[in-house]
């Protein structure tokens, strides 16, 4: 109990760090026009509060290790982060893609280490899957871009995408993306009934939040 009351502190920190470097245009890249803006401040920190208050309640109904506690929190942080980003600018800084994806690798070297007698089986299909679900949407995104001329996602998006399916595995994969599929229509009918007004919702946040929730799950103990 003790430990996951340290956990909270550290999250909510976090938040207010992430609020600190990445609610305001760090350099030129991030400076857009008044109609690329997305999100309010006080959005993003409403939804800050309650994701890291999801987060806390859950842990609370696990037993959860030191590796899985750390790794959580490594996510949560980059999904705070990602927020202020991302609902903000629409933009995902390419550090964040790095750390989370090497947070990722070393989180299915950890599985690998909870099960060394299949050790083969959990590799190959995390890899697998992550290779062929990111090729899938590539091409889609390619064939947008050439014959829509629409960009459908973003290339930080491919990223958190291809590091949360290293991570996850083939089946939790799949309930992530529906997971992160249905806090965007929960956001988007909130702000359509607050705002009176369609706002693009970014897709990084979400897939990084669906992943914190499904990691908890069962993290190490299931092949796939």
């Amino acid at each position: 109990m003790l430990l996951l009351i340290v956990n909270f502190m550290f999250l909510l920190l976090s938040s207010l760090i992430a609020k600190k470097f990445y609610s305001y245009p760090l350099d030129n890249q991030y400076i857009l026009p008044e109609k690329h803006i997305g999100f309010s401040n006080s959005a993003v920190n409403i939804w800050n509060f309650l994701f890291v208050a999801l987060i806390s309640f859950i842990e609370l109904y696990f037993t959860l290790t030191a590796s899985t506690i750390i790794i959580e929190s490594l996510i949560v942080v980059f999904t705070l982060l990602v927020n202020y980003t991302d609902f903000r600018y629409y933009l995902i800084p390419l550090e964040i893609n790095i750390l989370f994806l090497a947070v990722s690798i070393v989180g299915l070297f950890i599985k690998i280490y909870h099960h060394r007698v299949n050790e083969s089986v959990i590799l190959s299909s995390h890899l697998i899957f992550a290779f062929l679900i990111l090729t899938a949407l590539v091409a889609i995104k390619w064939s947008y871009i050439k014959f829509r001329n629409i960009n459908p996602l973003g290339n930080g998006d491919l990223i958190i995408m291809a590091s949360s399916f290293l991570l996850l595995g083939p089946v939790r994969s799949i309930f992530m993306l529906l997971t992160a599929s249905i806090l965007g229509i929960m956001i988007y009918l909130v702000t359509m009934l607050v705002k009176r007004k369609k706002i693009i919702i970014p897709f990084g946040p979400l897939l990084l939040s669906a992943t914190a929730i499904l990691f908890l799950i069962n993290p190490f103990n299931s092949f796939f």
